[in-house]
């Protein structure tokens, strides 16, 4: 069954992305361990070579990333000494990875889940490729990536994975007409604390599935504090939470002001499931409904909030927000994103929360901080 064709059209699923590599398709300078390989995705690893750079930065068409350092690096970084990168600096971080892709393969990438709720900003860069995250078809060549804290300083080591991978053929997001014969064929995609599915209505099905913010649970959100603490990027339950974030309970009023510029936790009131053959990509709900970011770490793999057999009903979606221009007023049940649903090319061989991938976050109730940090009360 796990060989079993779905689509022509879609996402790589896990024994495809085996089978690149296999071929060449993609290659590394260090061996791709299978831990690496995600239902739909390719977890992609830091090199020991970084460049701090004057700023932000995108190539032009024919430009080599390796020529544009030799211009704006500040200075060289061997990451093989456990450096700490500062608050607002920008970092280019040669890649593992390399990539010889097809006329009909391309590529996008995503912040992982731990990098986004640090607000360690990771985005993909390729050479000739005047755009983030995405490459294009016949792409040959090496990847970088693009880093920058900015809530924390950070340390990180070569073969952290920051970033994840997903190959594609053709356009993988499904329409509002299929999502609606999927949500009724599986009962719900959304549901609520309850575990019973939320109605299928024009309000939840618009350009993807609507979810909203819930400012009910006891702590409603996480605010970045603004400390010179270092985070530890790959180590698990590793720091004091208290010593990097502050707690907010629940509003009396339903209404949390957010301040501008700063980073926080929050959490959907809609729980989501994304079935084995399907994935999902979280977007900003509408631009003109709020002047802030809503997420950085945007793909769930298939199996989130559904498990390998079913059991799970659901699990909420985590939030990671700056307000960009101004301070902005939350209300309980304010639509804040959506989550686009893709098509897989097979059935992966392993998923999401199944007994093969464990899961830091299937269970998670309420906003959620990264793995590296202890539980509050622990």
């Amino acid at each position: 069954m796990v060989n079993e064709t779905l689509s022509e059209i879609g996402a790589f699923s896990s024994q495809e992305i085996r089978s690149l590599i296999d071929g060449g398709v993609i290659s590394s300078n260090a061996k791709i361990e299978e831990d690496q390989i995600q239902p739909a995705s390719l977890d992609l690893t830091l090199s020991d070579r970084a460049f701090r750079v004057r700023g932000s930065f995108m190539p032009r068409k024919g430009e080599k990333i390796e020529d544009l350092l030799k211009e704006i690096t500040l200075y060289e970084q061997d990451l093989t000494v456990k450096p700490i990168l500062e608050k607002g600096a920008v970092y280019i971080v040669e890649l593992n990875e390399s990539l010889k892709l097809k006329d009909n393969f391309y590529a996008y990438a995503n912040n992982k889940s731990s990098t986004g709720r640090i607000n360690l900003q990771t985005r993909l860069l390729a050479d000739g490729n005047p755009r983030y995250e995405l490459v294009e078809r016949n792409y040959n060549g090496k990847l970088y990536a693009e880093v920058i804290p900015k809530s924390f300083l950070a340390s990180v080591n070569p073969g952290d994975s920051l970033n994840q991978l997903r190959l594609f053929t053709g356009d993988s997001r499904i329409g509002d007409v299929e999502l609606g014969l999927l949500y009724d064929n599986y009962k719900g995609l959304l549901y609520d604390k309850d575990s019973v599915a939320i109605p299928r209505t024009s309000e939840i099905i618009d350009n993807g599935l609507v979810m909203s913010v819930d400012l009910e649970c006891d702590v409603v959100a996480y605010v970045a504090k603004n400390v010179d603490e270092v985070v530890e990027v790959s180590k698990k339950k590793n720091h004091d939470p208290r010593d990097f974030w502050e707690r907010i309970t629940r509003p009396a009023d339903g209404r949390l002001m957010l301040n501008k510029g700063q980073f926080y936790i929050l959490t959907t009131r809609e729980f989501i499931r994304v079935p084995p053959e399907l994935s999902a990509e979280m977007a900003a709900y509408d631009v003109t409904k709020g002047e802030f970011r809503t997420h950085y770490a945007g793909f769930f793999d298939g199996g989130f909030g559904h498990g390998e057999d079913g059991s799970v009903m659901g699990t909420p979606a985590t939030l990671e927000v700056i307000p960009n221009d101004n301070a902005f007023i939350l209300r309980h049940g304010q639509p804040i994103c959506k989550m686009i649903y893709e098509k897989n090319r097979k059935l992966p061989d392993k998923i999401y929360g199944g007994k093969v991938l464990s899961s830091n976050y299937l269970y998670q109730r309420g906003p959620s901080l990264g793995k590296q940090f202890k539980d509050w009360n622990a």
